[in-house]
């Protein structure tokens, strides 16, 4: 009797299911946004939000689980249309002329551009690891060595980074990053940088060949290091106002 009890018990218990306005998801990373007092959550795969963000990842498919509304996806809770359509809506372009499904739809679309991902200590650390390694590769790409004139190694630029004591932010684009910790290395004297020479290269016709090459000459700080009547190589260890409308302009 006891095994035919636990036997029923275990039927019973598998053929239960959720209600319907409920839908767990297990290993997601969720988007939230927070609008008249009311939250709202949409369920994506992981890393695929900020991909996204990124131009990434274009495919919606592959960054939503499922094309619904949540208020809680760790308990499964799907939103009420009517809050959807009240504090989203006058987000959407054209909410009103909108059926449920379509305004749902773009309401998720709206919480993923506009929502805080909420990333779990590991995510958010590699995320911090990944925008530190931009920083340090911005770094080494733009910058040489006064002297040598030669690129540093990144992960001599990672260690030196290390040594500053610098942190990065997710608040700020990498290259913002990267020049502030540029001047800093340098005023600290940890590294010793100068801005790499950028080379510009240049076609013209041969009736304003004489006439570019003149005028580019005289530009300050820019070195003409190769030059024939096909192409026109200019080293530069800045961009320079002229440069490149004196490059368009011609034919």
């Amino acid at each position: 009797k006891a095994t035919v009890s636990v036997l029923y018990w275990q039927q019973t218990m598998s053929r239960q299911t959720l209600p319907a306005n409920q839908q767990r998801h297990d290993n997601v990373s969720v988007v939230r946004l927070k609008t008249g007092g009311c939250r709202f959550e949409i369920a994506c795969y992981r890393n695929k939000a900020q991909s996204y963000r990124n131009n990434v990842e274009k495919d919606i498919g592959e960054v939503l689980q499922i094309e619904r509304v949540f208020t809680n996806v760790s308990q499964g809770e799907f939103a009420k249309i009517e809050d959807v359509r009240k504090h989203l809506g006058p987000k959407i372009k054209k909410s009103k002329t909108l059926n449920d499904e379509e305004l749902e739809r773009a309401a998720t679309l709206l919480i993923l551009d506009t929502g805080v991902i909420q990333l779990n200590e590991k995510e958010r650390q590699a995320e911090l690891d990944g925008l530190l390694h931009d920083v340090a590769t911005f770094i080494a790409e733009k910058s040489v060595h006064p002297e040598t004139r030669r690129p540093y190694p990144v992960s001599m630029v990672l260690s030196s980074l290390q040594s500053l004591g610098f942190a990065p932010s997710t608040k700020k684009p990498a290259k913002t990053q990267a020049l502030e910790a540029m001047k800093q290395l340098s005023a600290k004297g940890i590294l010793q940088l100068e801005r790499a020479p950028m080379l510009i290269r240049g076609t013209f016709t041969s009736s304003s060949y004489q006439a570019c090459l003149d005028n580019i000459q005289k530009v300050p700080g820019v070195q003409v290091v190769n030059a024939n009547f096909e192409k026109l190589a200019v080293e530069s260890s800045s961009l320079v106002r002229g440069t490149r409308s004196t490059s368009s302009g011609a034919p």
